[in-house]
Parts: structure tokens; C-alpha cells; sequence
């Protein structure tokens, strides 16, 4: 049984001849021939998205206009505890193998599965991955003062102001509250923490504040 944006496929009225949702994302890489060596030097990159398809038959007639409603545009799919983000654009190709009305449902998916039932975990000196890939978190920070502290080998200091809290995510590499951008409070490089699968060393050098962490474990 799968979910799609909070319905089951069963409540939807369809089944899936093969729930295959666990391709793992193509690793996107460039290739170099250097003159006079065999062979090719590869220089890996990130993940792609995943392109492929559902296959569908529908066991309630009367649900067909609501099946052909869930399955377009941005969708979120659980699968098995976890979640990711799919999009289905293409052409649903609907055909009949006897009294069965099958559907073909192309979709591309984004690299990554998360956390069904994502809560913010309170941190001390250690951030569980429990997925097999790196995770870009998000981050909450809650305090006064100011703030320096390290994840894994990223150093980065903040200032709090009267708002007290701020959000840091670290796939988007933004600053911000519900009042808008807190970039400006932030003292941080290029590169934002990344959880490695397994256990993430936390340091305070100086300052205190209350960590909480999302997004802390995904999947390919």
C-alpha cells in the first residue's frame, strides 16, 4: 500500500501491479579522455532525478476522475515509513485487459526518500543518520547571545536576536524565521553541515543554545 498526498491507493480506488518505488537515483558524472591514456577519468557530481512509471488498474469504475486528478502535477508519495516528492506530468495511458481498466502513470521523482513522520529531534553532542546517504538538514537553533558551534567540520557562529529562534537549512542555504531573512546574523562559508549515515559529531565552543534537528536521515 502506498499514500499519495494523504490518500491511500486503496481509498483512491486503484492498485499498483508493482509498488516499485525503491530505483535507487542515476549518479550524474562527467567524463574526461586525456590523449595517450586507456580508458576515461570520471568525475562524479550529485543525483538525478528518477524517471519511470506506475502501473495501475483500477478496481473502483467510479473513481477514474478522481485517479486522473491525484496523478497530475506535484504529488507526495509514502511509501514503507518514508516519502518523496513526485511529479507526474506526462500522459496517463489508460487500456482494458478484459473487464480490468489498467493506467499507465509516468512520473520523474526527486533523488531522495525522508522520514514519513518528520519531527524536529532535540541534539546534544550527536546527529543519527539512520539512512545510507548524506542528509542536508534543517536546522533550529533557539537562545540568546551568540552562538559558535561546529557540525561534523563546518564552523559557523550566530547571533540571536529578539525573535530568539531561527531556522537554518542547510539544503537551501538560508537563514530565516517567521519574520523573514536572518542571513545577516549568520557567519558561515560556502558550505553548510552535512550528516554523514551513522553518528555526526556536535561541538559548542562557546555560547549556549537549544539545537533541534529535521531532516536528519535520507534515503537513495
Amino acid at each position: 500500500m502506498f499514500y499519495i498526498d494523504g490518500v491511500s491507493n486503496v481509498a483512491l480506488g486503484v492498485i499498483a501491479e508493482e509498488e516499485d518505488f525503491e530505483q535507487r537515483a542515476p549518479l550524474i558524472y562527467d567524463s574526461y579522455a586525456i590523449p595517450g591514456k586507456d580508458g576515461n577519468i570520471y568525475s562524479e557530481r550529485n543525483y538525478g532525478n528518477v524517471v519511470s512509471s506506475l502501473s495501475l488498474q483500477l478496481i473502483n469504475m467510479r473513481k477514474l476522475d478522481d485517479v486522473y486528478q491525484m496523478f497530475t502535477g506535484k504529488r507526495t508519495i509514502c511509501f514503507k515509513g518514508r516519502k518523496s516528492i513526485f511529479y507526474f506530468y506526462d500522459q496517463l495511458e489508460t487500456s482494458r485487459f478484459g473487464i480490468i481498466k489498467k493506467i499507465k502513470a509516468p512520473y520523474i521523482r526527486e533523488p531522495f526518500w525522508y522520514l514519513e513522520i518528520d519531527n524536529e529531534y532535540p541534539v546534544d553532542k550527536t546527529i543519527m543518520n539512520s539512512g545510507n546517504i548524506y542528509a542536508r538538514p534543517l536546522i533550529k537553533l533557539v537562545g540568546t547571545g551568540s552562538i559558535d558551534m561546529s557540525i561534523n567540520n563546518v564552523r559557523f557562529q550566530y547571533t540571536f536576536d529578539s525573535d530568539g529562534y531561527v531556522y537554518i537549512d542547510c539544503d537551501d542555504k538560508k537563514e530565516y524565521t517567521d519574520k523573514g531573512s536572518k542571513s545577516k546574523n549568520i557567519h558561515i562559508g560556502f558550505e553548510y553541515p552535512l550528516l554523514n549515515p551513522g553518528s555526526n559529531k556536535v561541538t559548542i565552543h562557546s555560547g549556549e543554545c537549544k539545537i533541534y534537528i529535521q531532516r536528519k536521515d535520507r534515503w537513495r
